[in-house]
This record gives structure tokens, sequence and C-alpha cells, in this order.
């Protein structure tokens, strides 16, 4: 099996009239043996050599950027490399547009069909199979370098967020910061996505559940492409990657471990490769630029002419190029259209309104420009995105919608709830289904309480001492405080919390915990990152704080119990609840 991750990165310091960013080496096209700051050497590749470095001519070797360490048995090397599949890291490498976009890519090689049998097929589903040797790679625990220092262990998935602050101290002039609240919403990071290549004549996955793209090119060569979003778990929530299976034929793809084997790729499969990455690539900014647009446009800021050029006029590159029909030799429209499938099954309200206010105005430029055969066919294009979008309706979406906050050990009564919901017609936002590879947590509980009619919080001892479902109860009450239109339900598993010394007993429990984290971050005093503890610590004091206020809301306010058979009886409860009766 042949695995890549690619992890991009918007920069949003080209829209800045003063960028501070340091302009060498010279992206896109740096010169050999240049080199990024703190990342290492610009490698030029051999012309001649087609193999899984797709089509990038210089590109910067970034080995000690994403590092794979770790000592006895967490050694990724040991742990996956000493074993039958034979695992091998294939490249680490970073590229950059020299403007706004940039992208880290990570690849495997192993030997993970040749450890499959007959018995392991008749005994597990093939795609639970691929998808649980997949996660091993994605939970692997790495190291980010940023500047001069390592970032705690962090999983590899989760590398984006750390990749961001490693391009902003490679690229800043002067003065620099590791403080994230200095370095956000300069560079973001987007959705990771991964290709996945595989013998086919040991692994098939016709009978395999996968979503297949016929592509009369690749059939030609006995070459089949699927796609499908791998699930993982961090923690108690659960999430999705967006993957592209590629399945070739034994004389196209022999034996993948070792390097050199691959002078038996094909032009074909390299083609393939370069548009899946192109695409995926362009697909996120594309979003990143409607989700600027439209933020720009609530705060007023779109006032500077030259910044609205600009935006435009990259936005414009990209759709030009998504709107391509064929490119690098291979019809592209197909790709395209199963990407944006793909991208649709996590489209909610806030990327509807987000959409749309993107479209409209870059529309209103576009007409405005010389009407090319590209131009008229991006038109076309948006004008159908706006019908789609529109016939929507982010409002009557909303008003339909309910955020299911929960702690993970009361999972099987979310999932019942959320069944239940959906077959009375109500949307339902709920972290193990709702959640894209790479989403940072507090955002996606923001984002879902703002862009719900209702939240339910399912109350009990194990969420009232979360502190992440703190933290959603508290926004939860904020949002329903400020915006009298939100309503918050209280569905009850027990009441222990009626007790009047439930708080007290809770605090004593929250200042265990805490001092546990002091003792680990005193620990790590030789470490350079203790952002997990300190977000973990935040999270408990903010709780303790106001844990109090929760009580004291959830006592006075009407609850729902939906312990056992309850949730059948109550369910009508529920509904009246959400419409606001």
């Amino acid at each position: 099996m042949f695995i890549t991750l690619q992890f991009p990165l918007f920069d949003r310091r080209y829209f800045e009239v003063n960028d501070n960013r340091d302009d060498r080496p010279d992206w896109s096209n740096p010169q050999q043996r240049d080199s990024v700051r703190y990342f290492g050497e610009i490698i030029g590749r051999n012309k001649n050599y087609s193999g899984p470095l797709d089509g990038e001519k210089n590109y910067c070797v970034a080995d000690s950027v994403i590092n794979f360490c770790g000592t006895a048995n967490d050694h990724f090397h040991k742990s996956m490399h000493q074993n039958a599949f034979a695992s091998r890291i294939v490249f680490r490498k970073f590229r950059s547009d020299g403007r706004y976009f940039s992208k880290f890519e990570v690849a495997f090689n192993d030997r993970f069909e040749h450890t499959i049998d007959a018995a392991t097929l008749q005994s597990n589903n093939l795609s639970d199979l691929v998808f649980s040797h997949i996660q091993q790679y994605l939970l692997c625990p790495v190291k980010i370098r940023i500047g001069n220092r390592l970032s705690n262990y962090i999983p590899l998935i989760d590398a984006g967020r750390y990749l961001t602050t490693a391009l902003y101290w490679a690229t800043i002039k002067g003065r620099r910061s590791f403080d994230p609240k200095e370095i956000q919403n300069l560079v973001e990071h987007g959705e990771p996505v991964a290709l996945v290549q595989v013998d086919s004549s040991r692994i098939d996955f016709k009978q395999g559940g996968l979503n297949n793209i016929p592509l009369p090119e690749l059939a030609k060569e006995d070459i089949q492409l699927y796609n499908h979003l791998v699930p993982y778990k961090l923690g108690r929530y659960n999430f999705n990657l967006k993957a592209w299976f590629i399945c070739v034929p034994k004389d196209v793809y022999t034996n993948p471990v070792h390097k050199n084997e691959f002078r038996f790729y094909n032009e074909t499969i390299r083609y393939l490769r370069i548009n899946l990455l192109h695409i995926h690539a362009e697909t996120v900014i594309r979003q990143k630029f409607f989700s600027l647009l439209s933020k720009l446009q609530d705060k007023q800021e779109l006032n500077d002419q030259q910044l609205i050029i600009k935006l435009y006029r990259s936005l414009h590159k990209v759709l030009l190029n998504l709107s391509n029909i064929s490119r690098n030799k291979m019809p592209q429209e197909m790709l395209v259209k199963t990407a944006f499938e793909l991208d649709e099954t996590y489209n909610d309200a806030e990327s509807i309104a987000e959409t749309l206010a993107g479209v409209k105005g870059f529309m209103a430029w576009l007409k405005e420009l010389p009407l090319t055969k590209q131009t008229q066919q991006i038109i076309e294009s948006l004008d159908q995105v706006l019908v789609d979008f529109e016939s929507k309706n982010a409002a009557e979406m909303i008003a339909r919608t309910v955020f299911i906050s929960y702690n993970h050990k009361d999972e099987a009564t979310a999932q019942s709830l959320k069944a239940k919901l959906e077959t009375a017609q109500v949307n339902v936002i709920l972290d193990s289904a709702s959640m894209k590879a790479g989403t940072e947590i507090k955002d996606f509980i923001t984002a879902s309480i703002q862009n719900s009619k209702a939240t339910i919080s399912i109350v009990s001892n194990n969420s009232l001492l979360s502190g992440w479902v703190g933290i959603e109860t508290v926004n939860a009450l904020n949002f329903k405080d400020y915006f009298p239109g939100k309503e918050f339900i209280a569905c009850t598993l027990n009441e222990d919390f009626t007790k009047d010394n439930y708080v007290t007993e809770a605090s004593a429990k929250f200042k265990k915990r805490l001092d546990e984290i002091a003792a680990a971050i005193n620990q790590r005093n030789n470490e350079n990152d203790s952002r997990d503890l300190n977000d973990e610590k935040s999270r408990l004091i903010m709780l303790d704080k106001s844990l109090d206020g929760i009580i004291g809301k959830l006592k006075s306010m009407l609850r729902i119990d939906i312990a056992g058979d309850n949730l059948d009886k109550n369910f009508q409860l529920i509904l009246n609840a959400i419409k606001g009766n």
C-alpha cells in the first residue's frame, strides 16, 4: 500500500498591505540548493524519474519539520517498520506558490496487501480492514518543528494546525512569537486528504462499498478509482478523512516497499495523482476565499479596490483551474464533480451562508470582465451554485437543525436520540458524524451552536464533569441569552446535580485533576510544548468557575428525562421544545 497525506495551508498575509513575509526562496520556482529557514534544502527532481513525487520539479525536503520520533515501542519505525507491514517513509516535502497557498505532503509504503489472506477476508469486512490500517498512520505520534523547537507529541492527522505555525516561523521577518494568539488568522490550515494506492490483484474494492468513479481512460489500463470517508477517533470525538483509492494491476504496482520499484509507475497513474492532489488543494483554497470574502464583507473592509482585485483575481485563477475540461493529459470534469459531491457531505448552514456571500460579490466582478470561453463556463457553474444554495436557504436550514452536546460515555443515548430526530425530519449535528479531518474542536462547537435552532444537552454526571461538554453548555446558554431564537434543551440521564453538595464535590474533583496537570506540566519543563495540558487546564478552570451558574440554570428550567425507556415516552416533548413550544 502506498499512502500519501496532503496538508494544505492558506496564507492570508498575501492579502495584507504589509505582510512582513520573507520572500526567500523564490517560490514557486526556487533554485536548487536554496533553503527554507528552519525547514531544509530545495531539491530538484530528476526529470526522468516519474515516481511518487508526482509533478513537482522543485520542493523542500521537510524531514525535520514532521518528525517521527519516540522511544522503545512508541517509535514509528519500531512499531510499523519492524513488523509484517515493513513500513517505510517515502517522503516528507513542502511546496509553496509564493503567494497564498502552501502544502506539506507525507507518504508511506508498506506490504499491507501481502498480510491479508483468504481466512482474514472471510472473517472481516475488507473496507474495515483497510480503514483500520490507514488509521495507524493517521494516529502515528509525531513532533512538528517550529523554529528551533519541537512541539509535543501529536497524531499525524492533526499536524496541519502546527504546520501553520511552522510556516509562519519560516517565512516571517523580524520578531517571532510562539504565542498562537499572535499567529492565528495569518496562516490557516485546510482539510487534509489521503491518496491510497493498492494492488488490485490482492485488494478488490468492487464489492467493498466504496464509491466508484468510472473513467474510461483508467479502465483501458485496468485501473479502478474509488473515494470514501475514512473514519478515525481522537479522544471522544469522531472524524472523517476524505480519501481517494487507486487500485492498480500487479504488473504496474509491484513491490511498494522499495523506493526503486517506483520505476514501474506509468504516466496515467502519475497524472491521476497530480490531478487529485491539485483538485483537493484548489477546493480547500476556494472555500478559504469564500470564507475570507464573507468575513471582510461583514466587517465592511472591502473598500480597498486593490485588495478586492487581488482577492478576486486569485479566486478567479483557482476557479479557472477547476473548470478545465482536461489537465495533465487527463479529463478532470468527473474528478472535480466527485470531489465537490464528497465535500457537500459536510455542508452546513455556515458554509452555505459563506459561499453565498462570497459567490455573489465575485460574480458581480466577474461579469465586468471580457467574456472568454472559460469565464463563461465559470459564470454558468456559479449561477448553478447560487440556485442550489439559495434553494437550501441557510435560515431555513438553521431552523430545523439541532446540535447534540454529550459526553462520550453517553454516546449510545446520543446516537439513539439522533436516529429518532432524523426520522422526524430534523437535521442533527453530532461530532461522531459531522466533523471533518483537521477540524478545531472549539471552532466546531461554536459553529455547531451558532448554526442550530437548538442545542440539546444530554445532562449526566459524565457531561457535567467534562471540560469540553462544559464549554458547549456555557456557550449554548450564552447564545440563548443573547439570541432569543436559540433554544437550550436539557435532557437528563440522572439528576444528581440537584443535590446541595454537588458543586462542592465537583470542585474538589476539578482541583485534584488540576494538581495532576500542574505536576505533568512541571515534568515537561524540558519539553517545548505543553499546549495539550494547558488547553485541558483552561477548560477545567472555566468549568469550575461556571459550574454553579450552569447548575442554577439547569435547576430553574424545564428538564426532559430520557433515561431508559423515557426517551421514547418523552420524545414528543423534545420536538415541542425544538420548536419553542
